[in-house]
C-alpha cells in the first residue's frame, strides 16, 4: 500500500515538471502515460496470494518440523549421556566410601601387627632371594658341566677317528694322468 502512494506522488511530481516545461495537459496525455510506467507488471489475484501464503506456510511448518526433530534427537542423546554421568557418579560415591572404611579400618589397626606383618614378609623375601641365587648358581655349574662333557666327547672322537687324505691340489692330480 504504501509503494502505492509513493508511485502516486512520484509520477503526479514527474508530469507536473514534464508538463510545466513543455507546456502539456496534464490529464489529458501524461497522467495516463507516467501510471503506465509506473504501474506494477502484474498483480496477483486474492486468491493466488492466498496460495501462494499457504504454500510458504506449509514449507516453514515442515522446516519446523526437521528441527524439532533434531532438537528432540539431541535430547535424547543428553538425557542418555546425563543417566550414564549419574550411574557413574553413583558407582564413584560408593566406591569412595568403601575405601574411606577400609582407610579409616587400617588406621585403627595397631603398629605392633603392622610391624609384625612387615617382619614376616621381609623374611619371606630373603628366602625367596636366596633361593634364586642358589638356582641360578645351580644353573651355571650344570651348564658348564654339559659343556665340559660335550668338548671331551668331540675332542676324544676327533683322536680316535683314522686320518684322512689331504686333498690333492688340481696341478697334482693333473701331473699324475699325464705321466
Amino acid at each position: 500500500m504504501q509503494y502505492y502512494l509513493l508511485e502516486e506522488i512520484l509520477s503526479a511530481l514527474i508530469t507536473a515538471l514534464v508538463a510545466s516545461v513543455l507546456g502539456l495537459s496534464w490529464e489529458g496525455l501524461l497522467r495516463p502515460l507516467f501510471r503506465n510506467i509506473f504501474k506494477k507488471k502484474s498483480e496477483k489475484s486474492f486468491g493466488e496470494r492466498l496460495t501462494e501464503l499457504t504454500a510458504n506456510l506449509n514449507k516453514a511448518s515442515e522446516e519446523v518440523d526437521t528441527v524439532l526433530r533434531e532438537m528432540e534427537s539431541v535430547t535424547a542423546q543428553r538425557q542418555v549421556a546425563v543417566q550414564r554421568l549419574q550411574t557413574d557418579l553413583e558407582s564413584m560415591e560408593s566406591r569412595e566410601t568403601e575405601l574411606k572404611s577400609r582407610i579409616a579400618d587400617l588406621e585403627k589397626t595397631p603398629i605392633p601387627a603392622v610391624e609384625h606383618f612387615a617382619a614376616l614378609i621381609n623374611r619371606r623375601e630373603r628366602r625367596v632371594a636366596r633361593r634364586d641365587y642358589v638356582l641360578f648358581l645351580a644353573g651355571v655349574l650344570l651348564m658348564t658341566i654339559v659343556s665340559l662333557a660335550i668338548s671331551l666327547f668331540f675332542d676324544h672322537r676327533a683322536q680316535s677317528a683314522p686320518p684322512t687324505p689331504a686333498p690333492q691340489s688340481q696341478s697334482q692330480t693333473q701331473g699324475a694322468v699325464t705321466h
